[in-house]
């Protein structure tokens, strides 16, 4: 039977409408999983959103949207394009205005239901005005408990609305039966006690309590809409020679664009002409402002100082990196940390659990209780329904996740998902790439020696023309000392290059090689007699050979990025060790790491050694963090347990590793490392007080202090107990917000 090929898999993601607790993500994602073509599903109660990988030959998006339509969920497309985002808000704030109409209106009428009841108002007709006041309450203000319980039963996957549906459709039920049947209760004297207030101030209360939710939710998600509400709704562009006003959305790549003092730039691009500087601070969270002058790369939504120029937009509408960042950050916090697993696969039972709970009780307090026996067994059965909850076991981990991921875009850190976030404050030791990380990825020629009686300017001509066709920035360097001293290049033929070691090309009849000390005596070339030369501290050395003869070294030093050494300072206040990686000699590194404050040095590292290096450490019981910026950190920054790729440094490495820092500078590593650490403890005690929560609010309810001291929980206040457990979930992962 022929192989059957398929087509590359692909993330699909929607708007989940209906979703309530953390039994109902185990329920999405596992009728997901079920479908055949489906390789992961995640659910996110925090954002309402679901991720789903899946495989297009086997499986079609609407096949997807039925699965949770089936379950009695609705999936909605999340769109690209801000249109159709703003439509989906609309939609939002249009469901929320009808929960707000339900919530007020059910308050309306549990007030006098509540005051009959509780001031023992038994004026004539009083039980029959409490049953027509609770009647709209529960099937219509509730209406959304009893078709989630209904669907929720029918699909066997019983979760908050049932529990709801059930504590209060009981409550009701009982009450009805009392009113339209009262002798069916002659112990109580032909008139049994009804519980209309109990089952209408549960549902106005937990109606209440979701209104909150949604309103701590949106603060959570404030950092993406304050990343999306910077970028300019017009763009000034040059076309014919005129001058044209333009919605952003009709801007083109090669576009020029004009930007006037204090405006927005519109979209990413190069400058052409003028001089400015840019606050950029909404991107890299760095308030100093960035010059610009021709050729200069700005960042759309960023904001234009005093001067005024022209530039060419090279990324526009989703290219824009404001655009990337967001779809980044959105996916991250979409996305589960491990931690999360347990907390879902505890709610998925949780439920089932609390249900048996209730029966049991009810049986117990039937069969054992006081007289009267039916009432205690009901206000128990109702109790224990209403005070579980399973909804803050599933906020803890996704609301912190969620508000963390957006803070740290605010200073300029995207983390990939809630699995680096969560294994950051793990690191015990960091590795850090040299160049381009401690010191600056632009080195220059330092000193220039000779060992045959050759001019310097001899020297760093052949090294220029033996350089010329390579792109390291060592190379660049001694291209660009060539150039400011006017020497031309020798025109150069063969051009060999060696990975991180040097390189080799035909100058006239005669082999010139350029590299460092190793990458020269494995080409025959002869070290004894040369006396060893002291560079300047920090240097890396170059040095020169024609054929097998050794004419000279040259000197390339980079000075330190700023705030290397806090940063370093930093990290081991951290308790975390740092070890320095390069390609360099041992004393040009050594000299470095002394100025820093590294111990620990790994030098003449060659390129596709770094990776073996990071699995040598983690094989010593380490847990590894790497931070680099170059295409050939990308390997080790994939090894790495937590991978940091400096922004301005390639897509490859950015790609590869797990966060990714838009500004360099050393300390957001240890920004990020203390905010995973901070957000880690958030969501334990989000975890424990719910778990503390349900173990003390289960029994309780269930009536385990009756017998000490004759105290029975009233439903209502489970009711609001309930309902403020996930909410001071919420507000507890609220206090990210404000992490510095």
């Amino acid at each position: 039977m022929p192989e059957v090929m398929h087509e590359a898999e692909k993330e699909a993601r929607f708007l989940i409408e209906g979703m309530d607790c953390a039994s109902c993500v185990m329920r999405i994602e596992t009728s997901l999983k079920k479908l055949p073509g489906i390789d992961n599903a995640t659910v996110n109660l925090a954002t309402g959103e679901a991720s789903i990988l899946y495989q297009p030959g086997l499986v079609t998006t609407a096949n997807i949207k039925k699965r949770v339509d089936d379950i009695g969920y609705k999936a909605i497309d999340i769109p690209h394009d801000e249109a159709s985002n703003s439509l989906i808000e609309e939609e939002r704030n249009e469901a929320r205005k009808k929960r707000l109409t339900k919530f007020y209106i059910s308050l309306a009428l549990t007030l006098p239901v509540f005051i009959i009841s509780m001031f023992d108002g038994n004026f004539p007709g009083s039980q029959w005005v409490q049953l027509l006041l609770s009647t709209p309450v529960l099937f219509w203000s509730g209406s959304v408990f009893f078709i989630g319980g209904f669907q929720e039963a029918r699909s066997k996957s019983p979760g908050m609305n049932l529990l709801v549906a059930l504590s209060t459709g009981s409550a009701y039920l009982y009450s009805v039966v009392a009113v339209l049947f009262p002798d069916l209760f002659p112990h109580m004297g032909g008139e049994a006690h009804t519980y209309f207030e109990s089952a209408t101030v549960i549902i106005t209360l937990i109606l209440l309590g979701r209104l909150m939710e949604d309103r701590a939710k949106g603060k959570a998600s404030e950092a993406m809409k304050h990343l999306l509400g910077k970028q300019p709704k017009v763009a000034t562009v040059i076309r014919e020679g005129k001058d044209l006003e333009i919605r952003i959305d009709e801007v083109r790549s090669g576009d020029t664009i004009l930007v006037r003092p204090g405006e927005k730039i519109p979209v990413d691009g190069v400058i052409l002409r003028g001089i400015s500087s840019v606050d950029e601070s909404m991107m890299t969270g760095e308030s100093e402002r960035v010059k610009k002058s021709e050729g200069s790369e700005v960042i759309g939504s960023t904001v234009n100082g005093s001067g005024s120029f022209e530039y060419r937009a090279t990324r526009v509408g989703k290219d824009t990196i404001l655009q990337q960042i967001v779809r980044l950050v959105e996916r991250a916090q979409g996305s589960k940390a491990p931690i999360a697993k347990l907390a879902d696969v505890i709610s998925g039972y949780f439920v089932q659990g609390v249900i048996v709970i209730s029966i049991i009780t009810f049986a117990a307090w039937y069969i054992f209780g006081p007289e009267p026996k039916l009432t205690y067994a009901l206000l128990t059965f109702v109790s224990v329904l209403i005070i579980a909850c399973p909804c803050a076991l599933g906020l803890a981990t996704p609301t912190a996740i969620l508000v963390a991921t957006g803070r740290a875009s605010e200073l300029g850190i995207i983390i990939k998902n809630g699995e680096a976030l969560e294994k950051a404050h793990k690191l015990t030791t960091l590795v850090l790439d040299k160049t381009g990380t401690i010191t600056s990825g632009n080195p220059v020629v330092a000193e220039i020696i000779s060992f045959n009686g050759l001019s310097n300017n001899d020297i760093l001509r052949l090294a220029a023309s033996v350089e010329r066709n390579s792109q390291h920035p060592i190379a660049k360097a001694i291209a660009d000392a060539a150039m400011q001293a006017k020497l031309s290049a020798f025109e150069s033929s063969v051009f060999e290059l060696t990975e991180g070691a040097g390189v080799s090309a035909m100058i006239g009849t005669k082999k010139i090689y350029a590299g460092n000390k190793i990458f020269l005596e494995n080409n025959g070339i002869n070290f004894s007699g040369v006396s060893e030369k002291k560079f300047t501290a920090g240097s890396s050395s170059v040095y020169i050979a024609s054929g097998k003869e050794l004419l000279g070294m040259i000197s390339i030093s980079s000075a330190l990025t700023p705030h290397a050494k806090e940063a370093i300072a930093a990290f081991r206040q951290l308790g975390i060790e740092v070890i320095m990686m390069t390609g360099d000699t041992e004393e040009a590194a050594n000299a470095v790491a002394r100025e820093v404050g590294i111990e620990r040095v790994l030098a003449g590292v060659l390129p596709y050694q770094k990776t073996e290096k990071i699995r040598s450490l983690q094989a010593e019981g380490k847990f590894v963090g790497m931070v680099g910026d170059g295409i050939n950190d990308a390997p080790a920054l994939a090894q790495s347990n937590v991978g940091f790729a400096i922004g301005s440094g390639t897509d490859v490495a950015i790609e590869a590793a797990d966060m990714t820092l838009l500004r360099d500078d050393l300390r957001a590593v240890s920004d990020a490392i203390k905010l995973s650490k901070r957000t880690m403890r958030i969501i334990k005690q989000n975890l424990y007080s719910s778990f503390l929560y349900n173990s003390l609010g289960i029994p309780i309810a269930a009536g385990v202090l009756f017998l000490p001291f004759g105290l029975l929980l009233n439903p209502m206040i489970g009711s609001a107990a309930m309902a403020m457990s996930d909410v001071s979930v919420i507000l507890n992962s609220l206090r990210l917000r404000k992490f510095t």
